[in-house]
């Protein structure tokens, strides 16, 4: 069974200490809050070598982790869901990129150009800039066009 993989950018709002719980399983814990409308409130577990993770991340810092959901039934029959982080992208790294600058780096988005990148500065006297409309964008005959006081706005 192939298990998704997930990517989560927010701000590192907890790191927990690191728990050895036998000889051979050690789990840590980090919670990432993320931003926009529905920000969330998430703990993050690192098991066994993935605990060395941690140690790249500081309080507040924007990180970008990647994570796998596995969930299970205790002995007991209740169900547990874990979020099993496995990689860690902070400022260590470089620059952690929003959702829309990954998207530009990946391959669909490659050769789409942001107006930063294809506009020049406004000019400071005049602030709003008007783009000439091409052929494909005017009106195609005189019934086309709707007098303003017939708009609804």
């Amino acid at each position: 069974m192939k298990t998704e993989e997930y990517t989560v950018t927010g701000k590192v709002t907890e790191i927990g200490e690191v728990n050895q719980i036998n000889d051979t399983f050690k789990v840590g814990r980090i919670v990432i809050s993320t931003e926009g409308e529905y920000s969330q409130e998430l703990p993050l577990q690192f098991i066994n070598d993935r605990t060395n993770l941690i140690n790249k991340l500081t309080l507040n810092e924007r990180a970008t982790v990647s994570f796998n959901v596995k969930g299970q039934r205790s002995r007991a029959g209740q169900l547990f869901v874990n979020l099993n982080a496995w990689k860690v992208h902070s400022k260590a790294d470089g620059p952690v990129k929003n959702e829309f600058e990954e998207f530009l780096d990946t391959e669909e988005g490659n050769g789409i150009e942001t107006q930063a990148e294809t506009s020049p500065a406004p000019d400071t006297e005049d602030p709003v800039s008007v783009s000439p409309l091409n052929d494909q964008h005017k009106a195609s005959t005189e019934e086309d066009i709707i007098p303003e006081d017939q708009l609804d706005f």
